[in-house]
């Protein structure tokens, strides 16, 4: 995916229509399926487990009471919705599924991040909305089988590792905005380079 070919989808979406799910399967998804052609970058967020094998544990967040907290997209090595032994679905016969990292999309619109500190919402919150947002990322950043987190709105694009040191914490900015734009539609995104450091990062990083 080209940096124009981003650039001009976002703003697309930015005067039509500004719901989550246009900025995870119009950019964020094939950016990544660009970015890293020998995996699978999958919706998980609707999956709808009809057949009762597929085991969202192996990559959903997790509360005191359930599993609650799925992602929006999973990068794997080996997708199949079958990932679940069982009576009927044994061990044998499971696809087994590498889980790379996990894929949480916010809408710039709706529920930005780009303007805000990661420690805005996941240590402290003065908002309902940043308070959504520090609930959410504790549940995925809870530890797991799978360490890595990626948090993006497009704008803002956020890599979390976990490790016995605790969370650590890279962003990559790709808009020189200091406040919000929206109301001016006034984009100043940034020049090639740094859409080449975030395909530069996600390799390495996954």
């Amino acid at each position: 995916m080209e940096y124009k070919d981003y650039i001009s989808t976002f703003e697309k979406y930015a005067e039509r229509d500004h719901r989550e799910i246009h900025f995870q399967n119009e950019i964020v998804k094939p950016f990544l399926r660009s970015v890293l052609p020998e995996l699978f970058v999958e919706d998980v967020h609707s999956y709808f487990n009809k057949g009762g094998h597929h085991d969202f544990s192996q990559y959903a967040g997790e509360t005191s009471e359930y599993i609650s907290s799925q992602p929006d997209l999973v990068i794997c090595d080996n997708w199949h919705t079958e990932n679940k032994i069982s009576k009927e679905n044994t061990e044998n016969e499971v696809k087994k599924v590498n889980y790379n990292a996990i894929v949480e999309v916010k809408s710039p619109f709706l529920e930005p991040i780009f303007h805000l500190d990661p420690l805005n919402y996941l240590d402290t919150a003065n908002t309902v909305k940043e308070s959504g947002l520090r609930e959410k990322a504790k549940d995925l950043l809870r530890p797991m089988k799978v360490k890595k987190l990626i948090f993006t709105d497009t704008l803002k694009w956020e890599f979390y590792y976990i490790s016995d040191e605790g969370i650590i914490v890279k962003t990559i900015q790709l808009h020189n905005n200091e406040k919000n734009p929206f109301k001016s539609r006034a984009w100043t995104w940034r020049n090639e380079e740094a859409y080449e450091e975030l395909k530069r990062f996600v390799r390495g990083f996954i």
